[in-house]
């Protein structure tokens, strides 16, 4: 009884600071906020983009509902504003995955030097306005690793794509090609011309990245500028996937992108 009498000052101490545990739970909680909006490239027309976000903002709020976490979805002027609580990191990445539609397509320039050579000369900072991707190229049944300083943000707009389409090649997988409008052609000419230009005068050689999902699939190295208008993206995609590629890029709407998370 005394010992049970010592203590009860104590238990009541903790019990204010921290009341049946919630002070605890609350601690370990974290509000994650993310800005989506459109870059410069992607951005539709003011008359479209109001539909565009009434769109995005609904799909969003669908996909979160299953993710059984709090969480709000507020549609602004120019773009949305998401934030969930959660105190798992998993959770975290779930809506962040559930916030990037899956087959987002990026045209972007490689830098001409590699990570890998400015590690070897002991240089380690990331070129300006450019982030490090993982790419792998197969061939012949092996796979060839790299790492490619890419440009941020796409150089060709997702909007100019007329017609995507899937057919199988001599592996066995599928190839998606592009068929690209009158603008798309002209931006897709210029850069590509541009990159091969410049890789002839210094003889170093430049790439053009294609991200599906913010992943590298193809880098090819130009020679000359692209003036067809239809670029065919080689991979080892399987028929599922081909499909859920060109069926998203036929699709009338662009989801904008996350361009800020902070956790607050």
């Amino acid at each position: 009884m005394r010992i049970l009498r010592k203590l009860l000052p104590v238990l009541a101490t903790v019990a204010l600071v921290f009341p049946l545990g919630v002070a605890l739970s609350a601690a370990a909680r974290t509000t994650t906020r993310f800005v989506l909006a459109y870059n410069a490239a992607d951005a539709p027309e003011p008359d479209a983009m109001a539909k565009e976000l009434d769109i995005s903002t609904e799909t969003f709020r669908d996909r979160l509902a299953g993710l059984g976490v709090p969480f709000t979805v507020e549609r602004r002027k120019n773009n949305i504003v998401v934030k969930v609580t959660s105190v798992a990191p998993e959770v975290v990445a779930k809506v962040r995955n559930a916030l990037s539609h899956g087959w987002r397509i990026e045209f972007r320039r490689v830098h001409p030097q590699s990570p890998e050579d400015d590690i070897f000369a002991g240089r380690s900072a990331t070129p300006r306005g450019y982030e490090a991707k993982n790419f792998t190229t197969v061939h012949e049944g092996r796979e060839y690793p790299e790492v490619l300083w890419v440009k941020v943000g796409s150089e060709i707009s997702a909007r100019t794509i007329k017609r995507a389409d899937c057919r199988p090649n001599a592996t066995g997988h599928f190839d998606i090609l592009l068929e690209f409008t009158k603008r798309g052609k002209d931006q897709l000419a210029a850069l590509s011309s541009e990159l091969a230009e410049a890789g002839k005068a210094d003889g170093r050689g430049r790439r053009l990245a294609i991200l599906l999902g913010g992943n590298v699939v193809a880098a090819p190295y130009l020679s000359e500028a692209i003036a067809g208008g239809e670029v065919a993206i080689t991979g080892s995609f399987t028929e599922r996937e081909a499909l859920e590629m060109c069926n998203f890029l036929n699709a009338p709407v662009q989801f904008p992108s996350i361009v800020e998370e902070k956790a607050e």
